[in-house]
Parts: C-alpha cells; sequence; structure tokens
C-alpha cells in the first residue's frame, strides 16, 4: 500500500486558503490519490475524478484552469502532472532515481521535461517550416469550403504549437466533427473560427483542444469562455 505524507502547513497556504472546499479536497486528491507515482506525472480520466470528489464537469474543467493557470498542475489529454512534485514527496537515491525515470518512459513526451511548468508563448505569426498536415487527397469532405478551411485550421494551429509532436493526417471524422458544429449544433462558421482562433491562444485550453472530436465535445464551454471577450473585441457577434 502507497502512502502520501501531506505537511500540516498545507491547510495555511496562500494558495489552498484561496479555493473553495470542493477545489481544495480536489487537490489533495490530486496529490494523494493511488495512482500518483514517484515521477508525480501519471494517468488519470477526468470522468474518475469526477466521481471520486463529486464535482460536476464545468466545476473539474474550472478548477483544473485555476490550478494550472497558478503554476501547481499540467493537465494534458488525460494525464496530470505536479509541478513543484519536491513540496509534496521527496525521494531520493540511485533506486529512486531509476524508478522515477521508467516511470516518465509511460507518459507523454510532452510532460517528460519541465517546460510545461511555465507558460507556453502564442504562437507566430509567420512558423518557420509551417507544413500542411495535409496528404490524403481521397477524401470524401463536405462540399462547404468553410469546413475545410477550419479543420486546416485548427490542425495547422496545433501543429504550430507542437512542432514536436508527430503530425497527425486529417481524416473523414475530422471534416464530419466541423460539420456537425455547424449543421446539427447551429454555430456560424464566424463562431467556430474565433473559437478555434482563441482555443489555441490559451495557455490552458490549447494543451487539451488539439482535434476536432475534442473541439465539439468542449464547444459549448469554450464557447462561454470566449463569448464575452470577443465581443469585446468586436471579432464576431455572438448575439446574432
Amino acid at each position: 500500500m502507497k502512502t502520501r505524507v501531506v505537511h500540516t502547513k498545507f491547510w495555511q497556504d496562500n494558495f489552498i486558503c484561496s479555493l473553495n472546499h470542493k477545489e481544495k479536497l480536489l487537490f489533495l486528491y490530486l496529490i494523494t490519490n493511488d495512482r500518483v507515482n514517484i515521477s508525480g506525472v501519471y494517468e488519470l480520466p477526468d470522468k474518475t475524478i469526477r466521481n471520486d470528489v463529486e464535482m460536476t464537469e464545468i466545476e473539474l474543467e474550472k478548477a483544473k484552469e485555476k490550478f494550472h493557470n497558478n503554476k501547481k498542475f499540467v493537465f494534458f489529454n488525460g494525464w496530470i502532472k505536479i509541478i513543484n512534485l519536491e513540496r509534496y514527496q521527496n525521494y531520493t537515491g540511485e533506486k529512486n532515481d531509476v524508478c522515477r525515470a521508467k516511470e516518465l518512459e509511460k507518459a507523454p513526451p510532452e510532460l517528460q521535461t519541465d517546460t510545461l511548468s511555465i507558460p507556453y508563448r502564442y504562437p507566430t505569426d509567420s512558423p518557420s517550416n509551417k507544413k500542411s498536415v495535409i496528404r490524403n487527397q481521397k477524401l470524401v469532405i463536405s462540399n462547404k469550403k468553410e469546413v475545410i478551411e477550419l479543420t486546416e485550421l485548427l490542425f495547422n494551429l496545433v501543429c504550430n504549437n507542437y512542432p514536436f509532436v508527430k503530425k497527425k493526417e486529417i481524416v473523414q471524422a475530422n471534416y464530419d466533427d466541423i460539420e456537425k458544429l455547424n449543421s446539427l449544433d447551429g454555430y456560424s462558421f464566424d463562431i467556430i473560427r474565433a473559437v478555434i482562433d482563441w482555443s489555441q491562444k490559451d495557455d490552458f485550453w490549447k494543451q487539451n483542444i488539439r482535434s476536432t472530436k475534442k473541439l465539439r465535445e468542449k464547444f459549448e464551454q469554450l464557447l462561454v469562455k470566449v463569448s464575452g471577450k470577443l465581443n469585446e473585441r468586436k471579432v464576431v457577434n455572438f448575439d446574432n
């Protein structure tokens, strides 16, 4: 049985004191649950978290965003990285170093370094070596040019944000996701474009929105986040 020791000063920490009771429980859960390992990088689905700490999807997303922006955790495609792990556990020695390295080998490459402990820089307007990820020209895609443009837009922005990750090919399902956002969910192409642009500039969301499937799944939450800001900038009118 694994054990985790939590210092009594945990409850007097300024950040912890600023959290509501569910956020405090979540924070404690993320550093003490049975998936936590010696590397501080582990896989844990949102569904499991919600069930264990009894949070709604919106409550969890808000808390995750707060934790990320305050550099406490990184959340990446169902994986979690504890920032400043040594504050919560500090196992030293050769055997522990070997064990830590083995655990990190199982994690996504994006979480194997310290680069995610600081905010990402926004992608440049003219990235070098920019390449389209469109390779398969035999797809039966929508005849709406906007569907093609927006699908390519998301994929290229993701590639710009993560140039070290192997590029994925666009498949039929990707075009279908954008098509459904418009034809089934009722969002205009202007709104879809605005949400895509914003999601890939936000430090928290660009790590989590890396596919059209995830974009459609989280679109309503993204829309709530972005609508006020974009209206203020008059990028698109969300009231129409």
